[in-house]
Formats: C-alpha cells, structure tokens, sequence
C-alpha cells in the first residue's frame, strides 16, 4: 500500500517542481544583468569603439547588432562600455542574452529538480502513510524544491510561485480538516505559519542583509505545513535547522575563504532543506 502510494506521490510532486521551477527560470531572466555578468559578456566579444558609441556607466543601452545580426540589450553598470553596428562576438556567435543564459542556468538543472522532488515525495509519503496529513506535506515539498533551486542559483524567491504554494498547502489544510473534523489543528497551523512569518519579518526590519523578504513569505507555508503536521514543536525544530545550516555553512565558506562577512547566502534553500528534513525525521 505504502509502496503505491509513495508512486502516487512522487507522480504528483515531480510536474509540479517542474511547472515551478520553469517560472523561476523565466522569472529570473527578466532581471537586469549585474556587473559580473557585463564581464561575462564582455569577454565573450570583442568591442571595437568608435567616436560617440561611448555609454556613460549607469546609463542603459540597446540594440547593439552583433556580427551574426542578432541584437542584445543590458544594463550598463559600468563606465566606458562602447560598442558599434559591426561589434563581433568570439566565435562570431554574438553575445547570448541575459534570458537565454538564465533560463539555460536553471533549466539544465530541471531533471534534478523533478529528481529531487520525486525522491522526496515519495519518501514522505512513506513515512506518513495514506492521512490527510501527507497532501500539504506534499505540495510543500514541490514547491520548496523548486524554489531552493532557484534561490541557489540567483537568490530569487519570486513571490508567485511563494504565494501558489501557500495557497495550494492552505487549500489541502482545509479540505482535510472538513474531511476529519480536526479544525483545532487548521487553526494551530494557520497562527504558527503566522507566526514564523512574523518572526523572520521581524529580522527582516531589524536587517534587511540578514534576511530578505522572499524569506519571510516562505516561511509562511512552512509553518503551515509544519504546524498542521506536528504542531509548534515542528516549526521551531525546522527553523532552528535551517539557522543551524545556514550558520554552519557561513562559517565553512569563511574559513576556506570563499566568502566574505558581507557575502549572501541562500537562506530560503536552507529554510527548504530543514524544514523538509523535520518531516522526514518527525514521528
């Protein structure tokens, strides 16, 4: 039965990561290209400079012809970037674009994802069995994979793809609590997935370097789904794993001088990663 089940589950979970992490992708590309990837861009051509083609730094520019005819558009965060009609690329392939770049990054990653998401579905749903306590979980878990992928590669949590899935676990909250009856634990999950919000909105004025607000939306759904699954004992344990990791992490990045003090890390995979780790070890 369990064996079924947990087919069933990872079925559910795997177009559902999938369907979300292709709005990420696509979600990521409109954002404007930062000062490393204008280096990027800019060793993949060469730029011969002409009287007026000059860009102050800061300003935008648009509609540069590569040598292939295809035309690019960025934001130019640096000075003395020039260009002409006959600027050619390396290779003569022209300057790949910020949204196919992006896209590229987080779809090559997508069979993972969709692996990632299966695996776990399927294990939760192992270690819950057939209750009404597994749907939220499930939708949970979809959508935290989907959304640590993208948060890793451009520390993006959009809000849509947050705000579906808080709808979709509070849609499954309901149904099952009409189904059993065990409205006390709706109304303990919704005031602690409050309440994990509220907490890490609290960090997020005090700082907003230690916390952005895509971190605070998530925790939402979290708490949620946590409280509805194990009430306030859950939730704690989850955020205490993901502070736990995150800090772990930082001190490891500093120690092999990978990152600085002022580095960002991305605290919403961290969140993911505890709090899906909370349900998996919950009895």
């Amino acid at each position: 039965m369990n064996g079924l089940l947990s087919l069933a589950a990872a079925a559910a979970c795997a177009p559902a990561a999938a369907g979300l992490d292709w709005v990420i992708a696509h979600r990521a590309a409109r954002i404007p290209l930062s000062g490393v990837e204008l280096d990027q861009a800019d060793a993949k051509m060469s730029v011969p400079t002409t009287a007026g083609a000059g860009v102050a730094g800061g300003s935008r520019f648009a509609g540069a012809t590569t040598a292939s005819g295809s035309r690019f558009a960025t934001t130019a965060g640096r000075s003395g970037v020039a260009t002409t009609a006959g600027a050619t690329a390396a290779g003569g392939n022209g300057v790949t674009t910020s949204a196919r770049r992006r896209v590229r990054s987080i779809t090559g990653r997508r069979p993972l994802v969709v692996a990632a998401a299966a695996a776990l579905a399927a294990a939760q749903a192992a270690h819950s069995g057939p209750t009404w306590l597994l749907p939220p979980q499930l939708v949970l878990i979809a959508g935290l994979v989907a959304l640590a992928a993208g948060d890793v590669e451009w520390l993006l949590l959009p809000k849509g793809p947050v705000w579906w899935t808080t709808a979709a676990t509070g849609a499954t909250m309901v149904a099952g609590a009409a189904a059993t009856g065990a409205w006390h634990r709706f109304d303990v999950a919704v005031v602690f997935g409050l309440g994990a919000a509220a907490v890490l909105a609290a960090v997020s004025i005090a700082n907003p370097r230690w916390m952005g607000f895509g971190d605070v939306r998530l925790a939402l759904p979290i708490g949620l789904v946590l409280a509805w699954s194990g009430g306030a004992g859950e939730v704690v344990v989850g955020l205490f794993l993901a502070n736990v990791l995150a800090a772990l992490t930082g001190v490891l990045l500093l120690a092999t001088r990978r990152a600085g003090l002022a580095t960002a890390l991305p605290f919403g995979m961290f969140l993911a990663v505890g709090s899906v780790a909370t349900l998996l070890l919950s009895r």
